[in-house]
């Protein structure tokens, strides 16, 4: 995985404030098969950093397999949320590819997120979906089984081409202490 520069990534997070405060009508769809996909989406999809394609048979279907979403901004920017790699025994990976309304331009978005060492991006995420009645896309992680060491994000898209996700909020626990009770809350710093 890919990771920004520090200062990049701080610019990121702070960017677009004023922008998500902004409502967005979003249009919400489950994709049923990779036919549904754009051939510039498939493009990327099957070429992102993160090999997403890796450990499939090539009859399968990934998307009618482990669903796709697509959400639709303004004057028809898009993104998908697109399934990557094999999903593990609590969690699944996934990216997000930004299209414009004509299909001309796509790209692969990076998902912000708060580590030890303050704030990263990466181009890919876990357990994202798209929230409808928030307009939010959301993140779960597990660490194991019993959820102890675990966490959740939500991300804001404006629905512009151009724009990146911002994170919202995030919770994270990262000892596994068999407590599986609140997750400290990690962004934004109270």
């Amino acid at each position: 995985m890919y990771v920004l520069k520090f200062l990049a990534v701080v610019l990121f997070l702070l960017s677009s404030f004023s922008a998500i405060a902004e409502e967005t009508e979003f249009k919400f769809s489950r994709l049923k098969a990779t036919s549904d996909l754009p051939e510039v989406v498939v493009s990327v999809w099957q070429n992102t950093p993160d090999h997403c394609s890796e450990g499939y048979d090539p009859e399968q279907d990934l998307i009618a397999d482990l669903y796709g979403a697509v959400v639709e901004g303004k004057d028809n920017n898009r993104i998908y949320i697109l399934p990557c790699g094999t999903p593990a025994a609590y969690n699944t990976s996934e990216i997000i590819i930004a299209v414009n309304y004509d299909n001309s331009e796509v790209r692969l978005l990076p998902i912000p997120s708060i580590s030890n060492d303050g704030p990263t991006a990466n181009t890919l995420g876990h357990g994202l979906q798209w929230d409808e009645e928030g307009s939010v896309i959301t993140s779960f992680y597990k660490g194991r089984g019993l959820g102890d060491c675990s966490g959740n994000s939500e991300l804001k898209w404006d629905g512009e081409f151009y724009s990146n996700l911002v994170l919202v909020e995030q919770y994270f626990k990262i000892e596994c202490d068999g407590k599986n009770d609140e997750w400290p809350k990690v962004w934004p710093v109270e």
